[in-house]
């Protein structure tokens, strides 16, 4: 695993700067983490019921840096915001040397898992967005893709998607 902070202190920082952020948000909000493989995720859950969306930030993006769009979603809907492990954040700041080779999308499955989420629908934004390709998950429903990353690298941890049916 390599670490994505150069010290104890940089880390401390990002943290802090997170949880305070959270604190003062004026949405109602509880936060939890889920040991995954080793792994600390760190969750943000908005609204009372099980999550209908899960939102998978960007790359150096995380629940803390949301917290308009995660307001805006939980206006209709009951949401899960996952700060991706490997990103500044909440999360665990280690990631593996190849992250791309799956393991994004195997620790969300397992979020998904341990969460209970059912039939959710993943909004996912750049990085956010490769990952929902890459998790193969049958609690996913539907996914939404904001500006996913065109990298040829990532092609291989996609899948096929059918057409759209008729009047999408």
């Amino acid at each position: 695993m390599t670490a994505i902070y150069r010290n104890t202190v940089s880390q401390y920082t990002v943290r802090q700067w997170c949880l305070n952020r959270l604190a003062q948000w004026s949405t109602p909000h509880s936060r939890q983490v889920v040991k995954v493989d080793d792994v600390d995720v760190h969750l943000t859950h908005i609204g009372d019921q099980a999550a209908k969306v899960v939102f998978l930030p960007g790359t150096n993006f995380n629940a803390a840096t949301s917290l308009k769009l995660g307001s805006a979603l939980s206006e209709r809907w009951p949401t899960m915001i996952i700060d991706l492990p490997g990103q500044p954040g909440l999360s665990s700041g280690f990631r593996p040397r190849h992250p791309h080779d799956g393991w994004y999308g195997r620790i969300v499955a397992k979020v998904l898992e341990a969460t209970a989420a059912r039939e959710v629908v993943v909004v996912g934004h750049s990085l956010g967005a490769a990952v929902a390709l890459a998790c193969d998950s049958p609690r996913i429903g539907a996914r939404v893709l904001c500006s996913p990353p065109a990298s040829p690298g990532w092609a291989w941890t996609s899948r096929c998607w059918p057409a759209p049916p008729d009047g999408c």
